[in-house]
């Protein structure tokens, strides 16, 4: 009985390196040193590997930067500056998982800023010229945005909701799953009257998720007077009085909660929860981590197997992937003594 075919993966595996290094030491590309790239040609050699030409194709379709021999994903954002610049942690870390992804795969992900200037004709021209064919829509400064690419270029996946139309395949958090969660959290702690703090903006980006996940957790927890949430940013004079109205034991907000927790009142008030943190930088604040770093990587994972499979256009049926949020248990939560029912 003939044996089983040797792949890159095998040989990774005996030389104690990841199958990219093995690929490119193999086609003899740089990235690799002269003695890492003889002994794993010798050990290929050794296994019997044969070089699959079907493989060959698919690497010689792969987009070529011109500067330095490396396949290039576009990341088409709409923001004034690069994205690591953006206050928003959510939509920094989510880009750059999506950046050390695509390095991983041996891609270089590329941003491209929309603005008046450049419209979606003109950006379509620009990345097929350069022989991009993968484009990941970051999460946009602008809820239900449209941009008018020439899709059939392009395989194409979108972070978040953002992107109205088209409907893209996208990788999101499943923010109901966040909030729910959340509320349970906040349940188990003793607390009954949950103020959720979020804008009428916020609650567009995520589908109005936040909100249903809050109505129904107070209707199953036996939350009987569900507390209203803000259609606007509220100044500090309106947040005092919607506290002194409504008296909640823990408010649960959107990033713009982290603003109002370093506010001295605020702190010695109320509790608080985030739905959205980051614990590296965000250290003590209770709430879900939506683990957009994660759900970057994966968005590009879908990417390059769209790219592989040469599934080009606008899809027939769109497919959403979503990661659930994770509770962070800090000290701005406690668990009270007594409960108002």
């Amino acid at each position: 009985m003939a044996g089983k075919k040797t792949t890159i993966r095998n040989i990774a595996r005996r030389a104690g390196v990841c199958p990219m290094t093995v690929s490119l030491a193999l086609r003899g590309q740089r990235g690799v040193s002269a003695s890492t790239r003889q002994r794993i040609q010798a050990l290929a050699r050794e296994m019997n590997y044969e070089h699959d030409p079907l493989v060959s194709r698919l690497m010689s379709r792969l987009p070529k930067d011109r500067r330095g021999g490396t396949p290039v994903l576009a990341l088409v954002t709409d923001y004034e500056c690069p994205y690591q610049n953006l206050a928003h942690q959510r939509d920094v870390s989510s880009m750059a998982g999506a950046e050390a992804q695509a390095r991983l795969l041996g891609y270089r992900l590329q941003e491209f800023r929309i603005s008046g200037e450049i419209t979606g004709k003109r950006l379509s021209e620009i990345l097929h010229n350069r022989g991009i064919e993968g484009v990941l829509i970051g999460p946009l400064q602008r809820a239900q945005t449209r941009l008018d690419l020439d899709w059939s270029r392009f395989a194409s996946v979108a972070l978040g909701y953002t992107l109205n139309q088209p409907v893209l395949d996208r990788v999101s958090n499943n923010h109901f799953q966040g909030i729910m969660e959340a509320m349970q959290q906040l349940h188990q702690r003793g607390y009954r009257r949950v103020g959720l703090m979020t804008t009428a903006d916020h609650d567009r980006r995520v589908r109005h998720a936040w909100t249903a996940g809050y109505l129904l957790s107070c209707r199953q927890l036996g939350m009987r007077h569900p507390l209203p949430k803000f259609n606007a940013a509220p100044s500090l004079n309106t947040l005092r009085k919607w506290f002194d109205r409504y008296r909640p034991d823990v408010v649960l907000g959107d990033s713009s909660l982290t603003a109002w927790a370093e506010s001295e009142w605020l702190r010695s008030t109320v509790d608080y929860a985030s739905l959205h943190i980051h614990p590296q930088r965000e250290q003590g604040i209770s709430g879900i981590d939506q683990n957009w770093h994660q759900l970057g990587r994966v968005a590009v994972d879908m990417l390059v197997s769209r790219i592989h499979s040469t599934a080009t256009g606008i899809p027939c049926y769109p497919v959403i992937t979503m990661g659930e949020g994770t509770w962070v248990n800090g000290r701005t939560t406690r668990r009270v003594a007594a409960a108002e029912t």
